[in-house]
């Protein structure tokens, strides 16, 4: 019993205890399930893709090809008794019954890739003006950008999109926006309404003519002294907005889904028909926004719009000028011999 007690005592087993706590509970801080390394790896496989389009050298090119077969591999055994991983039906059926949109399409020469959560999901019924019914999901965060958004430096392109299930809604492109202008109007510190109008960043005054109510309780009274609650606060009540927008949109594709319209102009009518339809100051700006990208699809909307209305003071336009506005533009696009389809 002595020798027990100045075991106990000791103070190598007092190490050793803590060596086995210590390694404990980094295995449960790190533990990853099969499905977060099967994800882990379809990322990883996709921005593999994305770096070999992008390679200018031999090296580069044996470099991507190596990195790609390591994933493959990765894949197949984590894959293995599973399903068949390079069957893309049963890869998205496996991921969508674990809460996970998944789409693989070709476009500029390669592989565009999307992955991201699926947060919430509903029927909708829309008039465009043909009454169309169909499923939407509203997505999280991306596990993998599709390519076009990758080359943007993740600037977000599209708010909507098609896939296997039904509509997808980006949620998560419409947060980090909100989220980059939250930070921006906080640190302002606002005193009043003319504090959001700013002619370089024109989207301030956007959000303040669409969500006022919000802008002066949460950056010029200051009800929520929380920077946190106030962000979500903030987000939550900015992404209500943009929801009828988005399902106009959502609508308009459902029902080109069967034209033979390139994908460019589907986005410009499903763009045009939000607008049109559920017109508000933000989506309009947004145009300008995301036009910064090279292969952006609604750079010519922005410059149509340009053209109609001041698009540097939101305030002199109207909502009723933006739904009538958007109607033309659709109109010149569908008349127009020379529009992309």
């Amino acid at each position: 019993m002595r020798f027990v007690r100045h075991i106990v005592k000791s103070r190598f087993l007092h190490l050793t205890v803590g060596l086995f706590l210590l390694y404990g509970l980094s295995m449960a801080v790190t533990h990853t399930t099969p499905l977060d390394r099967i994800l882990d790896s379809l990322m990883w496989r996709a921005y593999v893709d994305y770096f070999a389009r992008d390679t200018t050298s031999p090296e580069e090119d044996l470099e991507a090809e190596f990195l790609k077969e390591k994933y493959e591999e990765r894949l197949a055994t984590l894959t293995r008794n599973r399903l068949d991983y390079q069957e893309l039906g049963q890869l998205q059926s496996f991921l969508f019954h674990r809460g996970f949109a998944y789409e693989v399409w070709e476009e500029d020469g390669g592989f565009s890739h999307l992955l991201a959560p699926i947060l919430e999901n509903g029927s909708h019924v829309e008039e465009v003006p043909e009454k169309v019914n169909f499923d939407y999901y509203v997505l999280g965060d991306k596990k993998i950008a599709p390519w076009q958004e990758y080359r943007n430096k993740n600037w977000p392109i599209f708010f909507v999109s098609e896939g296997e299930q039904g509509v997808y809604l980006h949620r998560d492109s419409i947060e980090q926006i909100l989220d980059q202008y939250f930070n921006f109007l906080w640190a302002m510190n606002a005193k009043h309404p003319g504090d959001f109008r700013w002619e370089e960043w024109p989207l301030t005054y956007s959000l303040y003519l669409d969500l006022d109510g919000v802008c002066e309780d949460v950056f010029i009274y200051r009800h929520y002294r929380s920077k946190r609650v106030a962000r979500a606060y903030f987000i939550e009540e900015g992404f209500d907005l943009f929801l009828p927008t988005m399902l106009a949109m959502a609508g308009r594709m459902v029902a080109d889904r069967t034209s033979d319209f390139s994908s460019t102009y589907r986005y410009q009518r499903a763009y045009l028909t939000g607008l049109y339809l559920e017109p508000n100051y933000t989506m309009l700006s947004l145009l300008g926004c995301s036009s910064e990208g090279s292969n952006c699809p609604t750079r010519r909307l922005w410059r149509e719009f340009n053209r109609r209305l001041d698009l540097r003071s939101p305030d002199s336009i109207t909502l009723d000028e933006i739904s009538r506005v958007a109607q033309d533009i659709m109109m010149k696009l569908e008349y127009s011999q020379g529009y992309d389809r």
